[in-house]
């Protein structure tokens, strides 16, 4: 605890851990409203959000999270579908509906909420990583201890997000007077999807 109290400190009002998706428009929400905000994610720019290359939104959440849509040229834009069709795991119960979905390039998309939090004044920092809690005299979580390629050093914050996806970085290290689920997630416990890309010949 000692080394910690003397490594450098910055202090922002909230420190968002984890820059994908939730992360970053998070942040982009809390920097419009004047916050001083911080976001760190251990991978570095380019790698953000490549576990897998595409993604599926629907229309409607680019308005209803008020992001501009994509369109085409977009460097993430990959295509449009308006055809859904859902089988159960027999292929028993097709269902069809329709909506206009976007197919984008995930680590393009990441690229574009990055952008959306600096542009609305957040700050981020690629290659580094939650290394522990910060707690004050009170027992409240008030921030993080953060190592980067050249050094550690501790963030002070009002309000610590842990937005670090299925790892849970934060939460799962919370002492249980939080009263909050600290389970770890293993391979047994996610949920994997397979996605197959048809043409079909005859949509309707």
């Amino acid at each position: 605890m000692e080394i910690e109290n003397q490594l450098p400190e910055v202090t922002v009002d909230v420190l968002v851990i984890g820059g994908c998706s939730a992360g970053s428009y998070f942040a982009g929400l809390m920097a419009k409203q004047g916050y001083k905000v911080l976001v760190v994610d251990k991978s570095s720019e380019d790698e953000l959000g490549n576990r897998y290359n595409v993604i599926h939104i629907a229309k409607e959440h680019f308005e209803h999270f008020n992001i501009p849509e994509p369109k085409e040229g977009d460097p993430d834009y990959i295509r449009t579908f308006e055809l859904t069709i859902l089988h159960s795991a027999l292929n028993n119960y097709p269902k069809k509906y329709r909506s206009t979905t976007y197919v984008l390039s995930r680590t393009l998309l990441m690229k574009r909420l990055s952008d959306y939090a600096r542009n609305s004044g957040a700050e981020i920092r690629f290659n580094t990583s939650f290394t522990s809690h910060i707690y004050n005299e009170a027992g409240q979580l008030a921030g993080a201890v953060l190592q980067c390629p050249e050094s550690q050093y501790r963030v002070n914050a009002r309000l610590t997000v842990d937005a670090s996806g299925i790892p849970a970085v934060v939460r799962t290290g919370l002492p249980d007077y939080y009263g909050v689920d600290t389970v770890i997630t293993g391979p047994r416990d996610q949920f994997y999807v397979s996605l197959h890309y048809a043409e079909l010949s005859e949509p309707n």
